[in-house]
């Protein structure tokens, strides 16, 4: 049974939304993604198909010699011919109507906001169309097939619409021999397909559009296997908006331009498009499970079939192609084996780590029968390919402003079985500089808000420097492998490297420019590659991972040497550090863990076709053994998943089988980094950025570890098991352990001057003036420094996901009396945050802050509660407020500041008024 993508059953003209003629080369507004391309000559009703015979009408294109006089060919798959500033496809008969792959990389970018060069982009399974002299690029979603000759293949192409992504003239009369066209390519390319100019809109409120005129190819390359163009792709605004007059409303976001640009109003960006066939003989498809974490493609295989009751929905493990030189042989090398190019611009002193990297995953291809199946090879000087194209696996680097570290490991699919057919590893420039910078005590930035886990401090580093980054929107395609394009571990494990170098320096283990130092950058680096290439073999993130061990058994080096730190590379493992007087065991991950071992099993093990479905079924279902503990993206609180995060065990940057005893530690390591830096002697003129910088930075650690802990309030512990395994799915947190994870974020953050900062200490912590910039001299006010820590953990806890949870564990426990409730959560977080109320203490700032906002958090279900908020939050709310403003009244003012005094009195003011205010509903 022949599967056919969703635009094979239909062969009529694509029409854009809106009205626009199919010849056109733009589509009209709110049409396809290639808006601003040059438009194409109207049909001619007289022109035939491609291959046809001379066509005789006037104005007919010019025989196929005469366009391609003086111009260069450039031979293979799609040949391509080149005259000046032109450049046309030469597609045979054959050709049009058949389906192919176009790739899309970026060259060249602007190093800011992840509009970088060397950056893997989206993918379309596209077709040439002709429509009279026009030939259409269409893209179909590969993902909808039904059998070929069924009626449901004809509902098919009626059921789901094709994009066009641009279009050209038919510029030449067939070709005498085999009757080939030359299309040209300079309307279909020279247009913005990436849709840049969405995320320049997105990015900084400017609409700069694509300019076709001053667009131009660069380098042609064709071989069998693609046809790939290189475009330099101009991008304006005829001017820059003057800035307001007068005071803008709060909130309000101003246009800006690009930083690193000479002239704000012009940029000029690089891409190469890669044509591609689909390969000839499909991969053999292999049935993903949700036990095990691969990325996998989703076909939806429409078939009147009575007898198969299964969903049309199919998933696809995405994987090489990887078959035995010598299928007999117990250890074989591959037919091909996959081949990652190193790109010459990766530092000399770090290509020999990053090879480290990739090479690792060879231990998991040998034990499923496979010798050196990963190479990694230098790219010559002057390569006769591309590393941008969509068949040549690479590793590369790119140079940004942003001071933090970025890696990513995207990868490119058939869409028709999951194949990987090309992946690219972009590495920041970040690893070369960064790591020395943070020894000598550079800034700890990074390019990107981290959502989870210790990584929390870019918080605080953008409220402290007045700064904003924003992720660029994600690329479309049916690339897929979206989790990866997000992947924060690189930028994570520099801030995990920071903390761990900082507080080794302080205490005078190890030098900032020492080889200890070193080859711990070098180690962190390699971990950082291996995780990426993981990605590119087709493995997602495995949160749970880090749980396997115990933490008083990975502090032990040998035990940590013989069993890796954590379960998998693909975790974004906290640093494994000492505390004060311990000795120092392995910090990273220097190997792959079992759970990685498992992976490569199930996605790559030759299997006989006949049983292929058992044995799957088999080496999944080892899953419940514990050093093959897996969760990811939707367990974690993650800006990738959009969720809450109600795992307590899945987290980014926790270790050890018990996340709240992590938290503990790692408090202790920030407590010991926090006391060190006030003992700290600086050298006569060095600048006090550093102490500033650090105390940020134990900060954020501090609100890392609390986030962790309140996962544990409302927390089920999820586990992937199908039937037959003995564990249910879900397991509510015990009560004791919610009780005590609240009482860490009490001691983390609902204490005054939970940082134990002397004054003296607070009034040395000035920037530096040049890294500053323009930008006033303001003291770190350690007040606001920590409101944005308390305001994450306070949406936390009082969410309505928490509260829901909380709400259903009764019906999951064998003595519902035993589950923390609403009510109790209310009464321990008012004891913590309104301690002053019963110890007649004054209130200073900090305090008053996070009272504040706790106040507002239990007003606002009573005032303007949300459709989502479950009932009960408005009751129990109710009720905590009722207590809250008896205690407020009756507080004891005399022994309080002014402000202590006057913050009180507002206080149960505000409580009574909403109290009485009616309810505003929102729609419901």
């Amino acid at each position: 049974m022949t599967a056919t993508p969703a635009a094979s059953g239909a062969a009529p003209a694509v029409k854009p939304a809106g009205g626009a003629s199919p010849a056109s080369g733009a589509p009209a507004s709110g049409g396809t993604p290639a808006s601003g391309g040059a438009p194409a000559a109207t049909p001619s009703a007289a022109t035939p198909a491609a291959g046809g015979t001379t066509p005789a009408a006037a104005g007919a294109p010019r025989p196929f010699a005469e366009v391609i006089k003086d111009a260069k060919r450039i031979d293979g798959v799609f040949p391509l011919w080149q005259k000046e500033d032109k450049v046309w496809i030469e597609l045979a008969p054959a050709q049009f109507e058949q389906h192919f792959i176009l790739s899309i990389s970026r060259t060249r970018g602007l190093g800011e906001r992840r509009l970088y060069g060397n950056w893997t982009l989206q993918d379309y399974l596209v077709r040439f169309h002709r429509v009279g002299n026009a030939v259409q690029l269409v893209a179909t979603d590969p993902r909808f097939t039904a059998p070929d000759g069924t009626p449901l293949a004809r509902a098919l192409g009626q059921s789901f619409a094709e994009s066009l992504l641009g279009a050209g003239t038919v510029a030449s009369q067939p070709k005498a021999e085999g009757g080939a066209v030359l299309v040209e390519l300079n309307p279909i390319l020279l247009s913005d397909i990436p849709g840049a100019s969405t995320q320049f809109e997105a990015l900084y409120r400017l609409p700069y559009a694509f300019d076709p005129r001053n667009s131009v190819f660069g380098k042609l390359h064709a071989s069998a296997e693609l046809t790939s163009i290189e475009v330099a792709a101009h991008y304006a605004i005829p001017r820059l908006p003057a800035p307001p007059a007068g005071p803008v409303p709060p909130g309000t976001q101003l246009p800006s331009t690009p930083r690193n640009l000479p002239d704000g109003r012009s940029l000029v960006l690089g891409y190469l498009y890669s044509f591609a066939p689909l390969p000839a003989q499909p991969m053999a498809t292999r049935a993903a499970d949700d036990r095990v974490g691969h990325f996998n493609t989703t076909r939806w295989n429409f078939a009147d079939d009575p007898t198969d009751v299964r969903p049309p929905r199919k998933f696809f493990v995405n994987r090489w192609r990887l078959d035995k030189k010598d299928p007999a042989a117990a250890l074989s090398e591959p037919v091909k084996p996959i081949t990652f190019w190193l790109d010459r611009n990766i530092p000399d002193r770090y290509r020999e780590t990053v090879i480290a990297g990739v090479l690792e995953w060879n231990k998991a291809f040998e034990r499923i029968g496979f010798k050196d199946a990963i190479r990694a090879e230098l790219a010559p000087d002057n390569p006769d390919f591309d590393l941008a194209d969509s068949r040549h696996a690479s590793i590369r680097w790119f140079l940004d402003t942003e001071e933090g570290a970025l890696a990513i490991g995207p990868s490119r699919v058939d869409p028709r079985t999951g194949e990987i057919l090309d992946a690219d590893i972009a590495v920041s420039q970040g690893w070369v500089s960064i790591p020395r910078r943070y020894v000598t005590e550079q800034t700890p930035r990074q390019p990107g808000a981290a959502a989870t886990g210790d990584a929390a401090s870019a918080p605080w580093t953008r409220l402290l420097r007045g700064e904003r980054h924003e992720h660029a929107p994600l690329p479309g395609g049916f690339g897929g492998a979206h989790d990866a394009m997000l992947c924060e571990h690189a930028d994570s494990a520099l801030a995990e490297l920071d903390f761990a170098l900082e507080l080794a320096a302080l205490r005078g283990e190890i030098a900032p420019d020492s080889p200890e130092a070193d080859a711990l950058v070098k180690q962190v680096l390699k971990d950082v590659i291996t995780h990426e290439v993981g990605h590119t073999l087709g493995l997602r993130h495995n949160f749970r991972a880090s749980t396997i061990h115990k933490l008083a058994d990975i502090e032990k080096p040998a035990y940590a040497r013989e069993h890796q730190i954590s379960g998998s590379v693909m975790d974004y493992n906290a640093f494994n550090l000492p505390l004060e007087g311990e000795p120092w065991s392995a910090i990273a991950m220097t190997g792959l863990g079992a759970y990685d071992y498992w992976a490569i099993e199930y996605a790559y093990k030759p299997l006989p076709a006949d049983d292929e479905a058992r044995q799957l079924a088999d080496i999944a279902a080892r899953g419940i053994a514990p050093e093959l503990a897996y969760g990811t993206d939707e367990e974690a609180s993650s800006s990738f998943s959009g969720a809450d995060g109600y795992d307590p065990e899945v987290n980014t940057r926790d270790l050890g089988s018990d996340p709240l005893e992590f938290a503990r530690r790692r408090m202790k390591l920030t407590r010991e980094l926090l006391d060190r830096l006030q003992l700290k002697t600086l050298k006569p003129g060095e600048s006090y950025d550093v102490l500033r910088r650090n105390v940020i930075t134990g900060i954020g650690q501090q609100t890392g570890v609390a986030l962790i802990a309140a996962k544990y309030v409302g927390g089920v512990v999820h586990v992937r098991d199908h039937a037959g395994s003995g564990r249910n799915p879900y397991t509510p947190v015990p009560a004791a352990r919610q009780r005590e994870a609240l009482a860490l974020v009490r001691d983390a953050l609902f204490t005054p001057n939970a940082g134990g900062l002397k004054p003296e200490f607070v009034a040395r912590l000035s920037q530096d003036g040049l890294l500053r910039g323009y930008d006033s001299p303001e003291p770190l006010s350690l007040n606001q420094a920590a409101l944005v820590g308390q305001r994450m953990l306070l949406d936390r806890l009082l969410s309505d996901g928490v509260a829901q949870r909380l709400i259903d564990a009764p019906l999951a426990l064998p003595d519902p009396k035993q589950a923390l409730g609403l009510a109790e959560l209310h009464a321990r977080l008012q004891e913590a945050i309104f301690a002053e109320l019963a110890s007649g203490a004054d209130i200073p700032q900090q305090r008053r802050n996070l009272q504040r906002e706790y106040l507002r958090r239990l007003a606002d279900p009573l005032v303007k509660p949300s459709p989502a908020t479950p009932a009960d939050v408005r009751s129990v709310a109710r009720a905590s407020a009722i207590g809250l403003l008896g205690k407020l009244r009756g507080a004891k003012l005399a022994g309080l500041s002014a402000e202590a005094r006057a913050h009180v009195q507002e206080s149960a003011e505000l409580l009574d008024l909403a109290l009485k205010a009616p309810i505003l509903r929102t729609s419901y």
